[in-house]
């Protein structure tokens, strides 16, 4: 940030409000940014563009770098159409959509240039371009189905619009799981999942939504299936409770899958040994954390307070092992095609095949099939839009424009140390 910016924004912002009672003329004497608010009838100050501009992307002093916020673009862009003249250079088309000029709110002679505030601009720096695009489109499509709950509902679309972008294709859902991964390379894995697959998808039609290492194990509890059962939603509750503290997880991360009576032999008879709980701790986001759990599991005694819980004794029946377990959207024309071969016996040790060629060698590949479905492309497209009435010259048209560039809502760019000096002059 220059120093001279802040400085100066500082020093001069007290120079105009110390003016009391002062004309429009004398106002402007004590600087050129000096500007008299008729509203106030006060001296007010306003920085230089460069200033602003300066001031509004630097860093805050003693934090990190960040990406800029939604309100930091916002800022940014009403500055810079604020700094413009009225004219040619101040048109939505010279500014993309950006700019535009309205008559002078202040009611004098002329137009001033103000950021346009359009929900199309809007959405661009919300979600890109493309994107920005897209969420505009779908706007006014919805547009034209409003009191018509049936024609609404079949405009939906993902929120990644892969409908809009995909006309033709679908997305096939499934789950697989690579046992002997412990590092994952998408980029391999996409590669060797799309050639096993064939037809027309490609390593960039398939898209990871969730990787994670899940981790399974059983335990057996010293209580009964009568307890157990007398309030089944109960317990499972204190189960998941305890083991979220012992395993330092979250509870819903925590699925049981069975619990079942534990038996042991004695003297030729079964007799009752208490219940085996299986289940499965699922989202640790990579090994690490997977083996940490598994540590957990297996360290005594750190299962106090599922024992504390349930008021039963715990032990480890089965030791605890997890796998790399990836979901996945694949794009494709063809989506029949993709599920048969899903479904084909052979794909898994294709898929470990061609991993074993990329350098990833030893990986038992299990698809769930189970899990696999189709997930249609329900984006309608939309011949003709019908456009908002005309604003009369001068005019914003309502319907599509968001107004939080108004006069009673218009946006000072000041810093905090400003801020302070105001505070500081009107104690004076």
């Amino acid at each position: 940030m220059s120093e001279d910016a802040l400085k100066n924004m500082m020093v001069y912002t007290i120079a105009c409000r110390l003016q009391k009672n002062v004309s429009e003329a004398s106002c402007k004497s004590v600087n050129s940014g000096c500007y008299f608010d008729k509203g106030f009838t006060a001296c007010q100050y306003e920085p230089p563009t460069s200033d602003q501009l300066d001031i509004m992307a630097a860093p805050l002093p003693g934090t990190e770098p960040r990406c800029p916020t939604f309100n930091d673009k916002v800022g940014l862009s009403s500055v810079r159409c604020k700094s413009m003249k009225s004219g040619s250079p101040c048109t939505v088309e010279a500014t993309n959509g950006e700019c535009e000029l309205i008559p002078n709110p202040l009611g004098e002679v002329g137009e001033v240039c103000r950021h346009t505030n359009s929900r199309s601009y809007t959405y661009s720096m919300m979600a890109g371009v493309e994107d920005g695009q897209n969420m505009g489109s779908m706007e006014k499509a919805c547009a034209q189905h409003e009191k018509k709950k049936t024609a609404c509902y079949a405009q939906t679309m993902d929120l990644d619009f892969f409908g809009k972008k995909n006309p033709t294709k679908k997305k096939v859902q499934t789950a697989m799981s690579f046992k002997g991964i412990t590092l994952v390379s998408k980029t391999k894995m996409t590669a060797a999942i799309a050639s096993t697959l064939g037809g027309d998808v490609t390593s960039a039609d398939i898209v990871f939504t969730k990787v994670h290492f899940p981790v399974k194990a059983t335990l057996t509890l010293s209580t009964s299936m009568t307890e157990v059962d007398g309030d089944r939603s109960a317990f499972d509750a204190k189960f998941k409770k305890g083991a979220a503290t012992d395993l330092k997880v979250r509870e819903s991360d925590i699925d049981i899958s069975a619990i079942t009576e534990a038996t042991r032999r004695r003297d030729l008879l079964d007799t009752t040994a208490g219940v085996n709980i299986a289940f499965t701790v699922s989202n640790a986001v990579d090994a690490t954390v997977a083996t940490a759990i598994s540590s957990r599991l297996t360290a005594a005694p750190t299962l106090i307070t599922i024992a504390a819980q349930t008021k039963a004794n715990v032990t480890l029946k089965e030791a605890p092992t997890y796998d790399l377990e990836v979901e996945m959207d694949v794009a494709t024309a063809n989506s029949a095609a993709v599920l048969s071969k899903i479904t084909n016996t052979d794909t898994n040790a294709d898929i470990a095949a061609k991993l074993a060629s990329a350098g990833i060698p030893g990986a038992v590949v299990t698809i769930k099939a189970t899990s696999t479905t189709v997930r249609l492309n329900t984006y309608t497209p939309v011949a003709a839009v019908t456009a908002p009435p005309a604003a009369a010259p001068g005019q914003r048209t309502p319907s599509s424009e968001f107004d939080v560039n108004s006069d009673a809502t218009r946006v000072h760019v000041l810093t905090a140390v400003a801020v302070a000096a105001f505070a500081l002059m009107s104690i004076h």
